[in-house]
C-alpha cells in the first residue's frame, strides 16, 4: 500500500483549539494493523474539518456525515454524501450532539479520478485503549450470552441444555425451520421446473434419421466420405449445469449437514432426558421428584417435535436431491454470484437461509437505543459497572434472584 505526500488539497481536523494538519494519505482503505493514524483525537471534543482545494470538483467522504445537515453536504450518483472544498472550517461533531465513539474512522478524498486515504483514531479521554477494549469486549461476550438465553427460553427448553446439544445447533435449526416454508415452496417448484438452457450436442445418427445438418455436420462428411450409414447431427440438449444449480446443490448440502448434525445431537439429548425421567421415576413419592419429572416429560415432547420437523425438513431436501436434472449438475461453485441468486424468488429464498446459517455470529435483534457499539464511554462505563455489579450479586455465595 503506497503512502502519498504532498496531495493537490489541504486537509486539517479541529479538535477543539488545536489545528491538526493531515498531510499523510494511503492509496487503498485498510485496517488490519499494518497502517498507523495520521490523526489522533481525544474523544468527547468537538470537530471540525477544514478541506480546501484548487478544484471545485474534489470531494472528501468520510464516516458520519450523513448526520450533518443537508445543506452542508452533497451527494453523488450513489447517494453517498461527500463535502466540497471551502475556505472555512466545517464542524463535524460537538459533545452536545454526535461525538465519535473510540475507534478508528476512514477519510477519503477524490480528486481528478484519483483517491487519497487517511486513517484517524478517536481515543478514549477517561480510560486507555486497553481498558477501553476490555470493557467493551466483556459487554460483547455478554450479549452473546444473553443471546444464548433467549434462544434457549424461545425454545421451550430453558437453561436444561446438555452438553450434547450445543446451543449453535440449536439455533441453526431454528434458523432453517423459520426459512423452510418459503424453502419448501421454492424446493417444490424446482424440483419441476429449476432454470436450465437448450444447448446444442453432436451425436452420430443413421441418415434416414437426420433431421437437420449445419457447417459442423457439413465438415465432418466432408472429412470422413466413407461414411456413408451415419452422419453427425446437432441435437438439441437441455442443460441443467447453470450456476444457480450449482449453488443449490452446494446450498442442500450444507443444509442437509445442519439438519444432520442437529438431528444426531437432539438424539442424544433426548436419550439424556429419557434417562433423568426414569431415574426421578423411582422416586416418585417425592413431591419436588414428582414436579421435576412433569417438567422433564414437556421438555422431552418439545425435543421430540424438534426431532421429527428435523427429519421431515430432511426428507423433503433428498426429495430434490433425487430429482432427475440433480446429478448431471456440477459441484464447484461458480467464481461470481449468477443474477438469479437476487432476482429469481426460489433461488432467493435458499440463498437467504444460506447466509443466514453462515452468519458468523448468532444475531439477536435489539432496539437501537441499546446498541453498545455506539454508545460514549463514560455510558460504556456505565453499562459495564452494571453487569459487574448484576454478576457479582447473582454468584452462589450471594444468592440475589432479580
Amino acid at each position: 500500500m503506497a503512502i502519498q505526500s504532498n496531495p493537490p488539497f489541504q486537509l486539517a481536523l479541529i479538535s477543539g483549539p488545536i489545528t491538526l494538519p493531515v498531510t499523510r494519505f494511503y492509496d487503498q482503505a485498510r485496517l488490519d494493523g499494518t497502517l498507523q493514524a495520521t490523526v489522533t483525537i481525544k474523544e468527547n471534543t468537538d470537530l471540525a474539518i477544514l478541506f480546501t482545494c484548487s478544484d471545485p470538483d474534489a470531494r472528501l467522504y468520510m464516516d458520519g456525515l450523513e448526520t450533518l445537515p443537508q445543506e452542508r453536504l452533497a451527494e453523488d450518483s450513489s447517494g453517498e454524501a461527500y463535502l466540497s472544498p471551502g475556505p472555512r472550517p466545517i464542524r463535524l461533531f460537538s459533545y452536545e450532539d454526535f461525538p465519535l465513539i473510540p475507534g478508528y474512522y476512514w477519510i477519503e478524498v477524490v480528486l481528478h479520478g484519483e483517491h487519497y486515504f487517511a486513517p484517524f483514531q478517536v481515543e478514549p479521554k477517561r480510560l486507555t485503549n486497553a481498558q477501553w477494549e476490555v470493557m467493551r469486549q466483556e459487554l460483547t461476550d455478554e450479549l452473546h450470552n444473553l443471546a444464548l438465553d433467549l434462544i434457549r427460553q424461545s425454545t421451550g427448553i430453558g437453561g436444561d441444555l446438555h452438553s450434547t446439544m450445543p446451543v449453535e445447533l440449536l439455533h441453526r435449526f431454528i434458523v432453517i425451520r423459520q426459512h423452510f416454508p418459503s424453502v419448501m415452496s421454492a424446493l417444490n417448484d424446482l424440483l419441476r421446473r429449476a432454470n436450465h438452457r437448450v444447448r446444442k450436442s453432436y451425436q452420430l445418427i443413421p441418415y434416414y434419421r437426420v433431421r437437420e445438418f449445419d457447417d459442423k455436420a457439413v465438415q465432418y462428411r466432408m472429412v470422413r466420405p466413407d461414411a456413408t450409414e451415419s452422419m453427425l447431427t446437432p441435437v438439441p440438449e437441455v442443460d441443467y449445469d447453470l450456476p444457480e444449480n450449482r449453488w443449490v446443490k452446494h446450498i442442500l448440502r450444507v443444509v442437509s449437514s445442519c439438519l444432520g448434525e442437529f438431528k444426531t445431537a437432539i438424539d442424544d439429548y433426548i436419550e439424556f432426558i429419557q434417562r433423568q425421567i426414569d431415574e426421578l421415576q423411582e422416586m416418585e413419592m417425592q413431591p419436588i421428584a414428582a414436579a421435576e419429572r412433569r417438567e422433564k416429560q414437556k421438555l422431552l415432547t418439545v425435543l421430540h417435535e424438534y426431532a421429527d420437523a428435523a427429519t421431515k425438513m430432511t426428507k423433503a431436501i433428498e426429495l430434490v436431491q433425487q430429482a432427475p436434472w440433480y446429478n448431471s449438475v456440477g459441484s464447484t461453485l461458480p467464481l461470481q454470484h449468477p443474477q438469479a441468486l437476487s432476482f429469481d424468488v426460489r433461488y432467493s429464498a435458499l440463498y437467504r437461509l444460506y447466509r443466514r446459517l453462515r452468519a458468523e455470529t448468532i444475531e439477536i435483534a435489539l432496539d437501537d437505543a441499546y446498541s453498545y457499539q455506539w454508545k460514549r464511554t463514560d455510558q460504556l462505563y456505565e453499562l459495564w459497572c452494571f453487569v459487574k455489579l448484576y454478576r457479582a450479586l447473582a454468584h452462589p455465595r450471594i444468592g440475589f434472584q432479580p
